[in-house]
């Protein structure tokens, strides 16, 4: 989402991908035992100096978690986890599933604004994560 909507400026798509070789970085480089914690607050405090975004949903973490699980699994030799991954079939993404909502404006009122909020209850069903 942040790199479609540009939350970082034009320049989001190397942000994103900075972010990416920080983290790497991280899981290559750092030494002794990893934590999940010490991975999300790195990566909480890269998001927010990129793009300006906090995330308080714990998705942060739980990428951590799973980044570090198949951190461990490569490591081992096993790449279940990354295959899966791959094959997984992702429907959409969250920006095509949902839209953002822009300040309202005073000056417009319109008779399709049951419409309006009925759509947008759909929208924002589709896009929560289960």
């Amino acid at each position: 989402m942040e790199v479609e909507n540009q939350w970082g400026g034009h320049d989001s798509r190397a942000k994103a991908d900075n972010f990416a070789a920080s983290v790497l970085s991280w899981l290559c480089n750092s030494k002794g035992p990893h934590y999940f914690e010490d991975l999300a607050d790195m990566m909480d405090a890269e998001i927010s100096e990129l793009f300006n975004a906090d995330f308080q949903d714990n998705s942060i973490e739980e990428v951590a978690k799973q980044l570090l699980i198949m951190h461990e699994e490569c490591l081992q030799s096993n790449y279940s986890s990354i295959e899966k991954l791959r094959n997984s079939h992702v429907q959409g993404n969250a920006v095509s599933q949902s839209r953002q909502i822009a300040g309202d404006d005073d000056d417009s009122d319109s008779l399709d604004d049951d419409d309006d909020d009925a759509s947008m209850m759909d929208d924002e069903a589709v896009a929560t994560p289960s």
